[in-house]
């Protein structure tokens, strides 16, 4: 069996392939993997099994895509970034060194070193592509570290988080069902789908010293699982980020290790796999939600979406219930909205925006967005909601809709000043197609705006 290593030297853009003769006894190629045995090759960015393509990587851009977890299965992992990276400043994308190993069959090696713009941070990783054969699926497993210039922008890296992956999964035709982590107890925990908040607050929050896993169950028999090992008391503050939307997940450090040689060092160690389907049934059957506080849930709980109904904002999603129903939550100037349980037209809430002394930009919209109202062929529909403002200058506030994907927004009218609640309204043309409606409550100024009873409704074609 023939095999080569390609080795490439970015700072002298020079390559050079290393072929490799292994001369193999005993069981023919299709025997070998009858048995589970894999045969990991690397060609032209791509990583194949057999003559199978389970993963694509661009040394540009420093990422996978179309990674698969398991032989004959299908595409898991859109997008799964292998640089550092705080902002813009420490983006270790340019690469300096990088050669692949598969001179073994059964597991394939990645060595990259690369570095930011500056040339102030440095990242070096190694990433191996095996196979599980128990639990029949592939394992990828990362060994990254980040070094730094201890002298340079020291009081900018001391501040966390520093991402040191990005992973976008792919979303299936039906969405992720459950989100389940090893919490710091070693018990299985599910993270509610509200946007900004896991059971940790904002990260989910592992046990030191202990290899843990974060589980993400789609719907169907393949699940992505993300594994972080390696990690020490001295160097513990390892977590993931749920950002939105949900299937995107940043793995993040917080703190580094001063060196003898007057580095900054972080190391991290993850891997990337499936579990089988017992397995996984058995820990989704045995996931709590975590039960929250009244102060937590008075700050972090959101306003559930009624579509066909009055959204008059007064029933919470519920922050301790694994859920993908809809619900409102706010963008733009963050600390500038809340969830008002003291003003309402004909009720107890309402959502608000802006402030007295300084202009706003911000938002209430529908989350997920596939949970948003569903407009039907051949129909006209209203979309009507009640404003009320206090002291608002500049644009004001309005209601918008975007009737599908790609159709020009549809606004209603703005209200600024002094005003008791107004109910404002927009007309959607009927469409040939179903749509989803995407709709927002926008404040734009400086002053105070509430927005109660939003509701979409069908209407006659007059």
């Amino acid at each position: 069996m023939s095999g080569y290593r390609i080795m490439f030297n970015g700072r002298y853009g020079i390559a050079w392939l290393v072929i490799t003769i292994t001369v193999l006894a005993g069981c023919a190629s299709s025997e070998a993997r009858a048995t589970g045995e894999r045969q990991f090759k690397w060609k032209e960015g791509k990583v194949y099994d057999g003559n199978t393509i389970i993963a694509r990587f661009d040394i540009k851009s420093m990422s996978f895509s179309e990674v698969k977890l398991k032989p004959g299965g299908k595409v898991l992992i859109d997008e799964w970034s292998i640089y550092w990276s705080k902002g813009t400043r420490c983006k270790t994308v340019l690469n300096d060194k990088f050669s692949v190993d598969d001179s073994k069959p059964n597991c394939l090696k990645m060595h990259i070193e690369s570095r930011s713009r500056g040339h102030q941070h440095y990242s070096k990783s190694v990433i191996s592509i095996s196979y599980d054969k128990e639990l029949r699926t592939y394992v990828y497993e990362v060994k990254t570290q980040l070094r730094t210039n201890r002298y340079r922008e020291q009081r900018f890296l001391q501040r966390p988080p520093k991402d040191f992956a990005r992973i976008v999964f792919r979303e299936p035709d039906k969405p992720y069902k459950q989100y389940v982590y090893q919490g710091r107890a070693g018990e299985w925990i599910k993270v509610p789908l509200n946007y900004l908040l896991t059971p940790d607050k904002f990260d989910m929050c592992f046990k030191r010293g202990n290899a843990v896993t974060a589980m993400f169950n789609p719907a169907g028999d393949e699940n992505p699982v993300i594994e972080l090992t390696g990690l020490t008391p001295q160097n513990a503050a390892a977590g993931c980020v749920l950002p939105w939307p949900a299937p995107t997940l940043f793995l993040v450090k917080s703190r580094q290790v001063i060196w003898p040689c007057g580095q900054l060092m972080d190391p991290a160690c993850y891997k990337i796999y499936c579990y089988d389907k017992k397995r996984l049934e058995g820990i989704v059957r045995t996931a709590k939600a975590r039960k929250y506080s009244s102060e937590e849930v008075a700050e972090y709980d959101r306003p559930r979406f009624e579509a066909g109904k009055v959204n008059d904002f007064e029933e919470a999603i519920g922050l301790d219930k694994a859920t993908r129903s809809g619900f409102w939550t706010f963008a733009g100037d963050m600390g500038l909205t809340c969830w008002s349980r003291k003003v309402g037209y004909k009720s107890r809430s309402s959502l608000k925006c802006g402030d007295t002394t300084k202009a706003a930009d911000c938002r209430w919209e529908i989350a997920p967005p596939d949970a948003g109202p569903k407009l039907l062929p051949g129909k006209h529909y209203v979309l009507s909601a009640y404003i009320k403002t206090e002291k608002l200058e500049g644009e004001g506030a309005y209601v918008v809709c975007v009737p599908g994907k790609g159709i020009t927004p549809i606004t209603s009218k703005k209200i600024t000043g002094v005003n008791d609640w107004q109910k404002v309204s927009i007309t959607i043309p009927a469409g040939k197609t179903a749509r989803t409606a995407h709709i927002q409550l926008r404040h734009k100024g400086k002053g105070i705006s509430y927005f109660d009873r939003v509701r979409l409704e069908p209407v006659s074609a007059k």
